[in-house]
């Protein structure tokens, strides 16, 4: 039996965009004293049903409860011909990962299984998603009205994709926003493909939307058809949506046309092979676009302002710290690495505008692409702003080294990988409680009366859950010494296994293995430091990353990017040892 139950939060926020994404709207008016009613009035809160000629049409009954629903109601239109229609439940559901999963982090969202299944009395598994009653209208419907139980819906009839415009080559409004995606790229999408929400994008991205004749053939990278048809009836509902809003769009204003479509589907060019997906994931502003859009009240004037209003509305820039302990610098000042994207479809100047600093150093930033610029920053300095074009953020740094002092400095928790959402908005994802890591440098006391120093340790503790994903996954990364110059790396395995590598001829120094404590919800190691990883300055640059059973990073002090290969440094001061007596914690 099918499940439609909503069993993940991702899950719930997908299943209570469906409500906004299919329809832009709907009003209803009571019917004429000729009109069946039902005892319960089927109830929907949009204004206007925007549906495509010769299409099955989804409509939700989400301000409907369950128990009002009456799963013999008959779908009428104006003329009192009944259509054939079927009640549904809409949900998405997660699986738990098992023994032999992986789930590295992605860039986008994961993504569940949809499915649809009809509303009876029978059914039992019948909790959470979305009701839904999928309608099958004749093509001469055009004109009237459709009643889902005794209301009338008034309904904006678009036209079959077919009538669109068509063209031979790739110009018009269906060229693709990517031409020639890579396939870090389409890997990097293919979660929006998965879902009967987003496909549409992944189209534009990949073949801008084009419609396709009945003979024609799939174009390359296609996304394969869901194998519920109500749920591939949802996702090419959105898809014909989308073509018809374009293409009067492409009428009033080719090229608006073009920068929306770049907006829509944006991706950005981090360097080093890695283009990803950076588009707009506020689903009330993408439905109230496609509202304006498909509006047939507006002007073609009229629906290329509301285009252009939306994309003053997007974000024109993002920024992030990379780096602010792993470059050494002369004086007091740090150097700090920041990321920053341009997100608007012209080129534009970036800087660091640092206070008291006199004239900033301006760069040059092509349109959708990112950089990163590097500043010197005094020692006590905690925040700096940084400007993209008219874009600007402020973004706090840690104020200079870390004073070491007892009982030590905490090294934790780990971060997740940024994904896009996160990255956009300048938020922080930490691990859920049970797969959390978190570790601690300090000096233990000296192993015998001979010693009169002790080495540095560094304490790692890694949870995790039993039986989920595969343990021989689970490994500590320990970086010292400058990034992208490390003096060593270490990999520290569930097994003890300690392995250098970087450089990577010589062997585990200090240790080939250390002692692992393991137990039901995770493990543990001491991890001795080389004394040459301490620069004269008393200054130790570290960092630590973990890869779990799910294969998923995670890392200290700052969090990746999916595509990083090296994380970002601390800065710790192992002279204040013994100095004070309480510790600080970093994240």
């Amino acid at each position: 039996m099918i499940r439609a139950a909503v069993r993940a939060s991702g899950a719930s926020m997908a299943a209570a965009i469906i409500a906004s994404v299919l329809l832009a709207g709907c009003a209803s008016s009571e019917p004429s004293s000729t009109q069946e009613r039902p005892s319960t009035p089927v109830r929907t809160e949009a204004r206007r049903i925007d549906a495509v000629t010769g299409n099955l049409l989804v409509v939700p009954l989400d301000a409907v409860p369950l128990r009002e629903i009456d799963t013999s109601m008959a779908v009428r239109l104006d003329d009192g011909r009944i259509i054939p229609s079927r009640l549904c439940r809409i949900g998405v559901s997660i699986p738990r990962p098992g023994p032999a999963d992986s789930l590295p982090m992605g860039w986008l969202p994961p993504v569940g299984v949809w499915t649809a299944l009809d509303l009876a009395p029978a059914n039992a598994q019948l909790v959470g998603g979305t009701a839904v009653v999928a309608i099958d209208p004749p093509l001469d419907a055009v004109g009237q009205a459709i009643w889902i139980g005794g209301i009338r819906h008034s309904v904006n009839w678009l036209p079959a994709t077919a009538a669109l415009v068509r063209t031979e080559s790739g110009d018009g409004p269906w060229a693709p926003v990517v031409p020639e995606p890579s396939g870090a790229l389409l890997d990097a999408a293919a979660p929006e493909a998965l879902t009967p929400l987003g496909r549409w994008r992944y189209r534009l991205l990949v073949d801008g939307l084009r419609p396709r004749g009945a003979s024609e053939p799939e174009a390359a990278h296609a996304p394969r058809p869901f194998a519920d048809p109500v749920i591939e009836a949802l996702a090419r509902q959105n898809e014909d949506r989308w073509r018809v809003a374009l293409a009067w769009l492409w009428a009033a204003d080719p090229e608006l046309c073009q920068r929306v479509k770049r907006r829509l589907a944006a991706v950005v060019d981090f360097g080093q092979g890695a283009v990803s997906p950076v588009w707009p994931t506020d689903h009330a502003s993408l439905d109230r676009l496609l509202g304006d859009l498909l509006d047939p009240t507006l002007t073609p004037a009229r629906r290329a302002q509301h285009a252009e209003l939306w994309l003053d509305d997007q974000p024109r820039g993002a920024a992030w710290i990379i780096d602010e302990g792993g470059i050494p610098s002369d004086g007091g000042a740090r150097i700090v690495s920041v990321g920053v994207a341009n997100l608007i479809e012209r080129e534009t100047l970036c800087w660091v505008q640092l206070p008291d600093a006199g004239a900033p150093d301006l760069r040059p930033l092509r349109p959708f692409a990112s950089t990163q610029l590097l500043a010197a920053v005094p020692a006590k300095v905690t925040t700096i702003e940084v400007r993209v074009g008219g874009f600007s953020a402020r973004l706090p740094i840690h104020a200079g080294a870390i004073p070491a002092i007892p009982p030590g400095v905490a090294a934790g928790p780990l971060m997740e990988d940024l994904s896009m959402r996160p990255w956009l908005s300048g938020e922080v994802t930490l691990p859920k409680i049970e797969w959390t890591t978190s570790a601690m440098l300090h000096r233990p006391p000296p192993r015998s009366a001979e010693t009169s120093t002790a080495a540095w340790e560094l304490f790692v503790e890694c949870r995790l859950i039993p039986g989920v994903g595969t343990l021989e996954r689970e490994s500590v990364r320990v970086y010292l010494g400058p990034r992208s110059q490390p003096t060593r790396v270490l990999r520290v395995g569930i097994n003890g296994e300690v392995t250098t590598e970087h450089p990577s001829h010589e062997a585990g120094i200090p240790a080939d293995r250390v002692n692992v404590a393991r137990h039901a919800g995770g493990w543990s190691f001491r991890l001795p430091l080389p004394g040459y990883a301490i620069e004269p300055d008393s200054t130790l640059r570290l960092a630590v990353t973990r890869t779990d059973a799910l294969g998923r990073r995670s890392a200290w002090p700052r969090a990746m990017l999916p595509w990083q290969t090296e994380p970002a440094r601390a800065m710790i001061d192992t002279g204040a040892w013994g100095t004070r007596s309480s510790a600080p914690s970093v994240r």
